[in-house]
């Protein structure tokens, strides 16, 4: 049986993170467990992400849309599975940035080397202070979302 709880780590212990997770924590019975520690992804991140995709479009006329220019990061950087057609031909398709498929690590790293290929392919010249100042207001919306959800738990 696997129970996943949020913790936080205090002064070198791990403390569950919400009410709910105390609860679950001490449903557990007093045994040895196995743990593997993940860092949850970050939703100023994915917000940021998204606000430099959608500025991207705006200063573009090469994408559709912002989830084109976020389907074409990833395609450029691998993150993509291929489809074989009956036919015998083959196209790739980029794979999901979710957070259920991406954990934070890597998430923090598709998006430094995403923002290296928007600044020296897609808006050459670009500086990368620019596209964290674009999006800097997502990011800190987000945050005090974050802030708020986490005050009514």
């Amino acid at each position: 049986m696997a129970t996943t709880i949020m913790a936080t780590k205090k002064d070198g212990r791990l403390i569950p993170a919400y009410a709910e997770d105390a609860e679950k924590f001490d449903a557990l019975p007093n045994a040895t467990f196995s743990v593997m520690l993940t860092q949850p992804r970050s939703l100023p991140r994915l917000r940021f992400y998204w606000a430099v995709c959608q500025a991207v479009y705006e200063n573009s006329d090469e994408f559709i849309d912002s989830e084109a220019v976020s389907d074409f990061l990833k395609m450029k950087m691998g993150l993509c599975k291929w489809i074989v057609y009956p036919n015998g031909s083959c196209s790739p398709r980029p794979k999901s940035i979710s957070f259920a498929s991406m954990d934070e690590d890597k998430f923090s790293d598709f998006v430094s080397k995403a923002l290296d290929v928007i600044c020296n392919e897609l808006l050459p010249g670009t500086d990368p202070a620019d596209l964290w100042d674009i999006g800097a207001e997502a990011k800190e919306q987000a945050e005090k979302a974050l802030k708020e959800e986490r005050k009514k738990r």
